[in-house]
């Protein structure tokens, strides 16, 4: 007599369970979806901060590079060498610009400023101070005016060893981040799995 009652109570019960499933779904799918950006945010971030590290160990390179050039000429007298040693000038400050860009903390915008101290150093010693010295032809102060700029070169490479392993660290975060993300996305599905079945069973 009162099943319609009883129907009614049995309608609510399973409108209410879809209600409660629909908004799980989508409440899950956003949350999933702003984790997926995130995740792919961060990964993004590390990959970007590799590429910079790709820069710091390209400006070691054309450090080097002077210094070959430098010595080229002093030994060699090679007056290809001071054309040799600008363009590695050039192709240092373009990776130097490349590396600034991502430098964020007054670290290591300081060690930046650094090496914008040594490089300039490196190239005024090279040119106001060691060429005119070769033609002058005086071996001991040759032997002092390189003794100053391998230690201006050995600044430069510990502070380029100072960003790099600071962009390192902050890779070792970004990857960190991102791999809790998607264990945070694993969670979301497992739940509303589990919740789907629970509901499928009633």
């Amino acid at each position: 007599m009162f099943r319609w009652i009883d129907n009614i109570r049995i309608g609510v019960k399973l409108f209410s369970l879809i209600f409660l499933l629909i908004t799980f779904l989508v409440v899950g799918s956003l949350l999933g979806l702003l984790g997926m950006e995130s995740v792919q945010s961060n990964y993004n971030t590390a990959l970007d901060l590799e590429n910079k590290i790709g820069s710091a160990l390209q400006m070691t390179l054309y450090i080097e590079e002077q210094y070959l050039h430098q010595a080229d000429y002093v030994i060699n007298q090679n007056p290809d060498a001071i054309t040799n040693f600008e363009s590695a000038v050039e192709k240092m400050d373009v990776a130097k610009e490349d590396l600034r860009a991502a430098m964020e903390t007054d670290v290591e915008l300081a060690w930046m400023a650094q090496i914008d101290g040594y490089d300039e150093k490196f190239n005024k010693l090279f040119f106001d101070s060691i060429i005119p010295a070769v033609a002058t032809g005086d071996p001991e102060f040759i032997s002092r005016l390189d003794e100053r700029s391998v230690s201006i070169l050995n600044g430069m490479l510990s502070v380029t060893d100072n960003i790099i392993e600071s962009l390192e660290n902050e890779i070792t975060a970004a990857r960190q981040i991102a791999d809790e993300g998607k264990q945070d996305i694993s969670t979301i599905m497992i739940i509303g799995s589990a919740f789907a079945i629970v509901v499928g069973l009633f």
